[in-house]
């Protein structure tokens, strides 16, 4: 009945419409979503092409270089810094941000 009333008032194809829109926004936040892990994923060579690595593999291996890294850094040591001037915008040339 509620389906009826909205089309009777012309509700109907203005919430399609906005069904419609709300699935585009989506699944360009899942596809730029993919994009990024799959950049990460390629930063901590993991494999780009594996199909087997999850999203939280990935997330949990950027997270233990990064850790590393700053704690290297922060010994002072020649690694932490090398490792630092990796990371997007730092020459890596695996992100997005470097490919420009």
């Amino acid at each position: 009945a509620e389906d009826e009333a909205g089309a009777r008032w012309g509700r109907g194809a203005e919430a399609s419409d906005k069904k419609q829109r709300h699935k585009t926004i989506e699944q360009k936040r899942r596809d730029k979503t993919k994009e990024l892990v799959q950049q990460l994923q390629a930063l901590v060579g993991l494999g780009e092409n594996d199909l087997n690595v999850s999203m939280n593999d990935v997330l949990d291996k950027v997270f233990h270089v990064l850790s590393k890294t700053i704690a290297d850094n922060d010994k002072g040591g020649e690694a932490g810094k090398n490792a630092r001037d990796t990371l997007p915008c730092g020459g890596c040339g695996v992100c997005e941000a470097c490919s420009k």
